[in-house]
């Protein structure tokens, strides 16, 4: 299906000196091709999205990250902003353990988006209960809940607008370690 976004992935590859090696994986916004440096060792990842709005929206979302120095969230790992090409639409990003988080395309910074009252408290019910599903398995299977609340966790707390509070708490991982808080 995203297989025809690859030819934008060439260009940028060229010019920054890029091998595409593999396909590392496909959605609904682009897709994502591991990247090997010509001359030098180390892989990357180029992600080439499908529309202007979602290159745009995952574009300020990793300038943001790099701005804080931020390496991971709540226990994932985020991907380090490498470069980009606004007319290929094409984002370079380091290639991270899991668990992570690396999808930004649906993101927006400083608001919500725009739901009726109904949608949104639906949407909210169903995180809820996906959450409280998780901790009930987890509990049952006497295995930590490491994995599947976290994500409904990051998202609330992310529209809450956490960032800056939770840096000195260690929720937030950075190549510096804690810095002064700052508006998300």
């Amino acid at each position: 299906m995203n297989e025809n976004l690859i030819p934008r992935a060439r260009p940028y590859a060229t010019r920054r000196r890029l091998e595409i090696a593999e396909t590392l994986g496909s959605g609904k916004d682009g897709i994502v091709l591991v990247v090997k440096h010509k001359g030098r060792p180390g892989e990357s990842a180029v992600k080439v999205l499908r529309g202007a709005e979602a290159y745009l929206r995952e574009k300020r979302v990793y300038e943001r990250l790099r701005a804080q120095s931020i390496r991971s969230v709540v226990g994932f790992n985020v991907p380090q902003f490498l470069g980009c090409a606004d007319g290929l639409q094409t984002i370079e990003m380091t290639i991270v353990q899991r668990p992570f988080v690396v999808d930004f395309a649906g993101a927006h910074l400083d608001g919500r988006p725009e739901f009726a009252a109904e949608i949104r408290a639906d949407w909210e019910a169903e995180k809820r209960e996906q959450s409280a599903w998780a901790t009930r398995f987890h509990s049952q299977a006497r295995t930590t809940p490491a994995v599947l609340p976290r994500p409904v966790g990051m998202l609330m707390s992310w529209e809450q607008q956490w960032v800056p509070s939770c840096r000195d708490s260690g929720l937030l991982g950075s190549a510096s370690g804690p810095q002064a808080s700052r508006r998300w």
